[in-house]
């Protein structure tokens, strides 16, 4: 279907609506990334001004694919905190979960982005929340992945260094069984 309006240039992709208001489309050389149909997040974080036309020219910052992942999950996926403020700012919930309940918290604290970490709790996400296929909060995902940065900012915000997963796993566990040695430690000592 033809686009109703284009938002703009992504690195070389444009961003236009598609015939359904609440879905956007990317298309490059013919290809297309529809929201509505493929989780999988454009490479690469554009620029800031990008995201801020396409909020600007009314783009829903609520919308999600169908497996419930939302602009907000891929920023915090990249860790991209200055996009992350704007949907923020546009009324997207800090504590919105995507696919199998996942904060937005966990894919921030998985790429290891401290001031992406650091932005969604003080805009209210709930630091120790579990996504509850498995039990697993934010901090295991940065102990698990080695996120030193990121483990320590949610320590500070009170994370629960004891909490477990459905799997009897704390985030010290976590850290051990991916020999993440500096988090393991960082987790020790506390």
């Amino acid at each position: 279907p033809a686009a109703r309006a284009v938002f703009g240039e992504w690195g070389g992709l444009v961003i236009a609506e598609s015939w359904r208001a609440d879905r956007l489309r990317v298309y490059s050389a013919g290809s297309a990334f529809d929201t509505d149909h493929d989780p999988r997040p454009v490479p690469g974080n554009p620029p800031e001004s990008h995201h801020a036309a396409i909020l600007d020219a009314g783009a829903n910052a609520r919308t999600s694919t169908r497996y419930t992942v939302t602009p907000l999950y891929f920023a915090a996926q990249n860790g991209h905190a200055p996009v992350m403020a704007r949907l923020l700012d546009a009324g997207v919930d800090p504590n919105g979960t995507a696919y199998e309940g996942q904060t937005m918290l966990m894919p921030a604290a998985l790429a290891g982005k401290a001031d992406a970490v650091r932005l969604l709790l003080t805009r209210g996400a709930a630091v120790d929340a579990a996504e509850p296929y498995r039990g697993q909060t934010a901090l295991m995902w940065a102990a698990a992945e080695g996120n030193t940065e990121a483990a320590a900012v949610l320590v500070e915000a009170g994370a629960d260094i004891r909490k477990k997963s459905t799997g009897g796993f704390t985030p010290l566990l976590f850290a051990v069984r991916n020999a993440q040695i500096p988090v393991t430690v960082r987790l020790l000592d506390l």
